[in-house]
Parts: structure tokens; C-alpha cells; sequence
């Protein structure tokens, strides 16, 4: 039994790898409305339920994308997040849709890109979602919604996502 458990758990690592490397590249493919409050980093929130956060902060924090270092901050489902606005990203995992709601609420249309594997994340106002299709990490994005927040997301982005939702 303990090996089962430890396989399951270089799955679930092995599968925070993949959305860590996506979380990157997505950086590379979005523009964000130029603000007069622009720093030298880029600050994504990650919000999680689940330990395996860990593996997004490891495989992230200090790594530098368009010339801006890529700041990492977790937090919990319960935890209050201050200055909102000074995340470029928000990644959120694992929390009750009650929580989830409210969170996509409080954000509304600014310029944040919320990034979640939660099911219908889409549907509750999410920009982009991680799918398993076909034991293969993908991704789905809400265009309506990044443009509603002001993001630009590259065709080529748009091109490679499984499914591209515009109402």
C-alpha cells in the first residue's frame, strides 16, 4: 500500500510540474494593460488547499520572464489576500466552490489572470482552466473573460488550448 501512495504522490508532483511550466510560458504569450504601478517582478498568488503548492513555488519563484522576476506567494483558502492589484496572476487549487465564488467575485474585471484546475472554473468567471484529457495536462481559457480584464492573449496561446470559450 505505501508504494501506491508514493507513486500517486510522483504523479500529482510530476502533474504540478506540467501547470508550473505552463503557469511560465503563460507569461511569455499574455500582455497585461501597461500600469502606472509596474514593478521589476511579476507577483502570482497561488491559493491551495492541497501541499503540492510546494512544486508551483519551487519550480517558479526566482525564475525571470520578459526581463521581470517571477515572484511566487502561497496562501490558504482562509487566508485574506491584501493588495490584490499587485498580483499579475492568480493560480488557485483546491478550494470550495463557496470560496472559489467569491474569490472570482472580488476580482471582478481587473487585470489579474486566474489560472485554476477546479472543475467549471470557466464557467464561474475563470480565465484559464487545467484539464486531464487523455492522462495529458491541457488547458481551456474564457476569452470573454481576459478580454473583460483587459489581457491580450497571444492567437498563439488561443491556438494550442483545447477549447476556447467566447459568449
Amino acid at each position: 500500500m505505501p508504494a501506491q501512495n508514493t507513486s500517486e504522490k510522483l504523479i500529482s508532483s510530476k502533474e504540478y510540474q506540467i501547470k508550473a511550466a505552463f503557469i511560465y510560458r503563460f507569461l511569455f504569450f499574455i500582455d497585461w494593460p501597461q500600469d502606472s504601478s509596474e514593478t521589476d517582478s511579476i507577483n502570482i498568488a497561488v491559493i491551495s488547499s492541497d501541499k503540492l503548492e510546494n512544486e508551483i513555488y519551487s519550480n517558479l519563484q526566482g525564475k525571470e520572464a520578459n526581463g521581470k522576476k517571477v515572484c511566487i506567494e502561497l496562501f490558504t483558502p482562509d487566508e485574506y489576500i491584501k493588495n490584490l492589484d499587485k498580483f499579475k496572476i492568480l493560480y488557485i487549487s483546491g478550494i470550495p466552490d463557496n470560496k472559489l465564488n467569491k474569490l472570482i467575485t472580488s476580482i471582478n474585471d481587473k487585470a489579474i489572470l486566474t489560472i485554476s484546475d477546479n472543475p467549471d472554473f470557466l464557467s464561474s468567471g475563470g480565465i484559464i482552466q487545467f484539464v486531464n484529457i487523455d492522462k495529458n495536462i491541457r488547458f481551456q481559457i474564457n476569452l470573454t473573460k481576459a478580454e473583460k480584464s483587459k489581457l491580450l492573449i497571444s492567437s498563439r496561446l488561443l491556438r494550442i488550448a483545447s477549447f476556447v470559450k467566447m459568449d
